[in-house]
């Protein structure tokens, strides 16, 4: 990332964990000791599962699947799978993504990435 503080990368999900970790960052603090760096790579771990859950989510939405729809053909949870990868690969934003959004980044990830393999845009 681009910030002047390794804490920054805190401050659009807690404002309590990025004054915490800002302050044991700042001059003079001395650093982290060995148990709370261990408390920083769980919270970075929470922070990327919670991402993680939010375009799963979103990939599901754009499919046009309920998450909890224990009847998806191998077919429909392969979009899901498609979707969340087009996401993910070309930066979309997955709060506002929209299927016309998703449509047309699915048209172009093969031009994109040419090993992109099957699935939408994609190779043979």
């Amino acid at each position: 990332w681009n910030s002047s503080s390794a804490a920054d990368v805190f401050k659009d999900h807690s404002a309590g964990v990025h004054g915490l970790f800002s302050q044991r960052l700042g001059a003079g603090s001395g650093g982290f000791t060995l148990h709370e760096v261990a408390v920083l790579g769980a919270t970075l771990e929470a922070f990327v599962h919670e991402e993680t859950v939010d375009r799963l989510r979103a990939a599901y939405r754009l499919a046009g699947l309920a998450e909890d729809d224990a009847s998806a053909t191998d077919e429909q949870v392969q979009q899901v799978i498609d979707k969340y990868l087009v996401m993910f690969v070309l930066g979309v934003n997955h709060t506002s993504a929209t299927p016309q959004d998703m449509a047309a980044r699915e048209a172009i990830i093969g031009d994109v990435h040419p090993m992109w393999q099957g699935g939408p845009g994609g190779g043979e």
